[in-house]
C-alpha cells in the first residue's frame, strides 16, 4: 500500500528538473515556425484550402445554417481566413496565417504535457516525434482546420491532466474552452471531445465533495461549457451527415480506412515492417496500461490520460459507425489517433522505467525517432504530402495565358475534376479572364490545353505537343498541335437585363437540341456585367436537358471565383463553355445566370455565339 500511495504521488506532478532544455526546445522551436511560414508562403495552395476559400472566405458565408453544408468548412479556420483575407489579400501565406498564429500555443502545450514524463530520454523522444513529424506538423502551414485542432487538442489533454493535480476551476474552465474551439477549429474531433469532457466529468463525480473546491461553479462549467455545447455539436454533426456533407471516408472497417491511410499519410511507407512495428507499440501500451492498473488503483493520472483517451476514441468511432452509420475516420480526417497513440506509447514507457530502471525499455520507444530522421528528408517548400496530387503549378496558367488574344475568348482547359479549384484560383490571383477548367469530357480532346496525366489517355499525345511537366506530380502541360476548327451556328446579340435585377435565374439562351445532337458545341460569351455587390455571387450555367427537363450536360462559370468585382467595364466577360458531345436524347440548351444571393446586377450590350466544333479526332 506505501508503494501505490508513493507512485500515485508522485505521478500526479510534473517533473521539475531539465530546465536548462528548455532553451534548446525553444531554439527548435523557433527554427521549426520559421520554416512553416516559409512553407506557408510558397507551397502551392491545394484543392481543399481553395475550396475553403471560394466557399467560406471570399463569399463571408461559413456560419452553419448560413453557409452550405460541407465538412470542408472548419468553422475556426473560416472566421480566422476571412480576417486575414480581408487585411491581407489572398495569398497562400494570408490564407494560412489562420493556423500558424496556433503553432506557438501547440508547442506550449506539448512541453507543459512533457514534465509529465520523468525520464529525459523519454521526454525527449516525445517532444522530437511530434514536433518534428513533417506530415503532422505541415498542416500547420495549411488553410485547414486540422493543424489549428491539434494545438488545442492537447490544451484540453494538459487542463484535463491538470484538473486530476489541482482540480482548480481554472483548469476545469480552460479545458472546456480548449473543448469547444477545438471542435470549432474540426467537428471529426467531436468523439475525443466527448471523451475528454466525460473523463473529467467522472473525476468530478467520483471525488466526495467535501474535497471538492467550488462544487456548484465546476458543475456550472460542466453542464454550461462541455454537455450543452457537446449537444449542439452532436446535432450540427448529425445534420451535416443528413445533408450528405460527411461525404469523407466509408464504413469499411477502422484498419482498411483509418489505419492504412493515416499511416501512410505519416510515414509515407505502406509496408509490412510499419505495421508490425505499429501492432507491436500498440500491444506494448495496451499491456502497460492493464499490468499497472493491477497496482495502481487510480484513475485519475496523467500516464492514463493517453491511454485511456486512445481506447474511447477508438471504441467511440467504432460505436458511431455500428449505431448512426458513421464512416470511419481517413487519413487526416483521423489525425487526432497520432498524438493520443504516442502519448499512450511514451507514458506507458515512463511509468514502467520509473519502476523498473530497465534501460530495455527505451526500445519501445525507439521507433519514434523515425519522425525527425524522415522530417530532415523531406524538408520542402514545393508540395504538401497530404494534397500532393491536387496542385497545378502557376506556371502552367501563365504559358496558357500567353496564347490568349486579348478581346477574344481564352483558350479552353481541360483537366481532372480535383484541378479546378487550382486553375481558379491562380485566375483569380492574376486577370480573372481565362477560361474554367473543364472535367465533366475528362480525358477527352477538344480542349485547346490539357493538365493531365499521360497514362490517362495515351492518345493525348497523337494531338497535342509537351509544352511544361510538373516534376512534384509528374503532370503534363499539353498544347494542341492544332486547334480544332470552330463554325458559328447562331448568334444572339443585344442581350440586356433592361436594368438592374435581383431575380435568382435569367436566362441568355434557349434553342431546341434538334439539329445539334452529335455535335461538340462551344458557346462565346460577350457581355458588360455590373454589381455594386462585392463580391457578385452569380454564375453563368450551360443545361441540356432531356424532354423531362434532366440534365444530361450542366457546365458552370462562377464569377466570383475570376474576380470579386464585376465594376460593368465594357465587355468584361469575354469567355466561352465547351458541351462536350450533345447527346442523342436532348432537347433543350439553356444558358443562364444563377444570382445564388440573389443581388442585384445588370447586363448590357451582350452578345452569345453558338459554335460547333469540327473536331479532328474519333467523335
Amino acid at each position: 500500500m506505501h508503494f501505490i500511495n508513493k507512485i500515485n504521488h508522485n505521478l500526479l506532478k510534473p517533473d521539475k528538473s531539465g530546465r536548462t532544455g528548455l532553451g534548446i526546445y525553444l531554439a527548435l522551436c523557433t527554427v521549426l515556425y520559421v520554416y512553416l511560414w516559409f512553407r506557408a508562403a510558397f507551397v502551392p495552395m491545394a484543392h481543399d484550402e481553395i475550396a475553403t476559400f471560394f466557399h467560406f472566405v471570399h463569399t463571408g458565408k461559413f456560419l452553419p445554417f448560413h453557409a452550405i453544408w460541407d465538412a470542408n468548412n472548419h468553422l475556426l479556420n473560416s472566421v480566422i481566413t476571412w480576417i486575414s483575407y480581408h487585411i491581407f489579400g489572398s495569398s497562400p501565406l494570408a490564407l494560412r496565417l489562420s493556423n500558424l498564429i496556433f503553432v506557438p500555443l501547440f508547442f506550449y502545450y506539448i512541453y507543459r504535457i512533457s514534465k509529465y514524463l520523468h525520464n529525459d530520454v523519454i521526454r525527449w523522444t516525445f517532444l522530437i516525434s511530434l514536433c518534428f513529424s513533417h506530415y503532422f506538423i505541415e498542416f500547420f502551414a495549411l488553410s485547414r482546420g486540422y493543424g489549428m485542432s491539434m494545438a488545442l487538442m492537447s490544451g484540453a489533454i494538459f487542463h484535463l491532466i491538470k484538473t486530476f493535480n489541482s482540480d482548480q476551476i481554472k483548469d476545469y474552465a480552460l479545458t472546456a474552452v480548449f473543448i469547444i474551439l477545438m471542435l470549432l477549429a474540426n467537428l471529426s474531433l467531436l468523439i475525443p471531445a466527448i471523451a475528454i469532457a466525460g473523463y473529467q466529468i467522472l473525476y468530478f463525480f467520483t471525488r466526495p465533495l467535501s474535497a471538492s473546491r467550488k462544487p456548484l461553479s465546476k458543475v456550472l462549467i460542466i453542464i454550461l461549457l462541455e454537455m450543452i455545447p457537446l449537444l449542439i455539436f452532436t446535432i450540427l454533426l448529425l445534420k451535416m451527415k443528413g445533408e450528405g456533407a460527411l461525404y469523407y471516408g466509408t464504413t469499411e472497417g477502422f484498419w482498411k480506412i483509418t489505419i492504412k491511410t493515416l499511416v501512410p499519410l505519416l510515414t509515407g511507407m505502406n509496408n509490412l515492417t510499419v505495421y508490425i512495428l505499429l501492432i507491436l507499440t500498440f500491444t506494448f501500451s495496451l499491456f502497460t496500461f492493464f499490468f499497472l492498473s493491477l497496482r495502481i488503483s487510480s484513475l485519475f493520472l496523467p500516464w492514463r490520460v493517453f491511454p485511456i483517451l486512445l481506447f474511447t476514441s477508438f471504441a467511440g468511432v467504432m460505436l458511431a459507425s455500428s449505431l448512426f452509420d458513421v464512416n470511419f475516420p481517413e487519413d487526416r480526417v483521423g489525425l487526432y489517433f497520432f498524438p493520443l497513440f504516442a502519448g499512450s506509447v511514451f507514458f506507458s514507457a515512463d511509468t514502467l522505467f520509473k519502476k523498473y530502471h530497465n534501460k530495455l525499455i527505451f526500445l519501445t520507444v525507439l521507433p519514434f525517432l523515425f519522425f525527425p530522421v524522415h522530417f530532415l528528408g523531406h524538408l520542402n517548400f514545393a508540395y504538401s504530402n497530404c494534397y500532393k496530387v491536387d496542385v497545378v503549378p502557376e506556371r502552367f496558367y501563365h504559358k496558357v495565358k500567353e496564347s490568349h488574344i486579348p478581346g477574344q475568348p481564352p483558350p479552353t482547359v481541360g483537366g481532372y475534376r480535383t484541378r479546378h479549384f487550382c486553375w481558379s484560383y491562380h485566375d483569380f490571383r492574376n486577370s480573372g479572364d481565362q477560361s474554367q477548367l473543364y472535367f465533366n469530357s475528362y480525358p477527352g480532346l477538344q480542349s485547346d490545353f490539357q493538365i493531365v496525366d499521360i497514362t490517362d489517355n495515351p492518345s493525348w499525345l497523337s494531338y497535342y505537343d509537351m509544352v511544361d511537366r510538373d516534376n512534384v506530380t509528374g503532370r503534363y502541360l499539353l498544347k494542341r498541335k492544332q486547334k480544332i476548327t470552330s463554325l458559328a451556328v447562331k448568334e444572339i446579340s443585344e442581350i440586356t437585363t433592361h436594368g438592374d435585377i435581383s431575380k435568382e435565374y435569367h436566362s441568355l439562351f434557349e434553342a431546341d437540341c434538334d439539329t445539334l445532337t452529335g455535335l461538340l458545341l462551344y458557346l462565346t460569351y460577350d457581355l458588360t456585367i455590373y454589381s455594386p455587390v462585392i463580391p457578385f455571387v452569380g454564375w453563368v450555367v450551360l443545361e441540356i436537358q432531356d424532354s423531362e427537363h434532366n440534365n444530361l450536360t450542366y457546365e458552370s462559370f462562377a464569377l466570383d471565383w475570376q474576380r470579386s468585382a464585376w465594376d460593368g467595364s465594357f465587355h468584361n466577360f469575354i469567355n466561352g463553355q465547351l458541351t462536350g458531345k450533345i447527346p442523342d436524347n436532348a432537347h433543350r440548351i439553356i444558358v443562364y445566370i444563377w444570382n445564388i444571393d440573389k443581388m442585384p446586377y445588370r447586363i448590357s450590350d451582350g452578345k452569345i455565339i453558338l459554335n460547333k466544333l469540327v473536331p479532328d479526332f474519333p467523335n
